[in-house]
């Protein structure tokens, strides 16, 4: 098996940013009509106002909230990019 860890950015159809690992590096998807991605997380923007600014942060939350499991299998049809990130 493939121990080596490929950190990603993924944007979805959803409009969603998803960061996770993933043992494939993700190069073309063509072939592929799922892939397992682990440990992921939704990246959001997060608007608030201060005095006469709006002021923007990022926030990291876990993809799927409450779930107990780490690895998931998403269809490759779902994604729009994808994006090497720094480990």
């Amino acid at each position: 098996m493939n121990e080596t860890k490929y950190f990603k950015l993924l944007k979805l159809v959803t409009g969603e940013d998803i960061i996770c690992t993933t043992h494939e590096n993700l190069e073309n998807l063509i072939p592929n009509s799922v892939i397992t991605i682990m440990n992921p997380a939704i990246v959001q923007l997060v608007r608030y106002p201060r005095g006469a600014k709006i002021l923007e942060n990022y926030v990291i939350l876990p993809w799927v909230r409450y779930a107990v499991q780490e690895k998931y299998t998403i269809m490759t049809n779902n994604i729009v990019a994808v994006t090497d990130l720094n480990a």
